[in-house]
């Protein structure tokens, strides 16, 4: 959306000036494009080994730098985001 404000400053002297300033955020036809998710083959649980990846997320607009669970908590113990390669 678009927002239009006036913004006061006042200087040490006691001196003001008024601007009006105008923010866009998400202007027509810029909209963000979402994260893809690549889920490895699923496995026996005592199959895993250290390091080994679970998924990749990359998102072509934008750094990943965070993944929680679809319902807000936190990746399980022992999983974690590797913001550089996207892989979880």
């Amino acid at each position: 959306g678009t927002y239009t404000v006036d913004i006061t400053t006042t200087d040490a002297n006691g001196g003001t000036t008024t601007q009006t300033v105008t923010l866009v955020f998400d202007p027509a036809g810029v909209t963000d494009i979402e994260a893809v998710y690549v889920v490895d083959a699923a496995q026996a649980v005592d199959t895993y080994t250290a390091g080994e990846s679970l998924a990749a997320v990359s998102d072509a607009d934008g750094v990943i730098t965070s993944a929680v669970l679809a319902n807000g908590t936190s990746l399980p113990a022992g999983t974690s985001l590797d913001p550089v390669t996207g892989e979880i």
